[in-house]
């Protein structure tokens, strides 16, 4: 039902006039979007990366946090700091050995922190959605921040 003063109807609104998958973004109308999730982060952020996403053009953060469960953790950060020490008798070069130091030093410093200090860790998920005009606008993603094309290759 349309509304007075030949208005547009509430679905026309809310629905775009066409919805199209493809392999790697949606058609939506006149515009194209691209979903992408960070999985990885680096050891160290600065504080405000996610800020600078958030106010780039065109992008739109979905952030979800859960805590988890600490017992599962432990076990999971105790594996990995054993498998981390063999990996580390086994040898290597020069950068694995450095990275496999670090990687670690890293995970026997989580392990304080939960036992010592209590502290709670979360799992946390972060969907960056990119809107563009085209496709080709999308592809190379040069408008986007570097740590974007870090995320999104890898």
């Amino acid at each position: 039902m349309a509304f007075k003063n030949n208005l547009p109807d509430m679905l026309d609104i809310t629905l775009p006039s066409a919805l199209n998958f493809a392999a790697k973004h949606i058609d939506m109308g006149d515009q194209v979007f691209r979903t992408m999730a960070i999985v990885a982060y680096p050891p160290k952020v600065n504080a405000a990366f996610l800020s600078r996403l958030a106010s780039a053009s065109g992008i739109t953060l979905s952030i979800h946090i859960e805590p988890t469960d600490a017992t599962t953790l432990i076990r999971n950060i105790n594996r990995a700091v054993g498998e981390y020490g063999g990996r580390l008798e086994l040898g290597g070069n020069a950068l694995t050995t450095q990275r496999l130091e670090q990687s670690l030093k890293d995970a026997q410093d989580l392990l304080r922190k939960l036992d010592q200090e209590q502290q709670q860790v979360f799992f946390v998920t972060v969907l960056i959605i990119v809107a563009a005009r085209d496709v080709q606008e999308l592809c190379p993603l040069k408008r986007l921040p570097p740590l974007i094309r870090l995320v999104s290759q890898g």
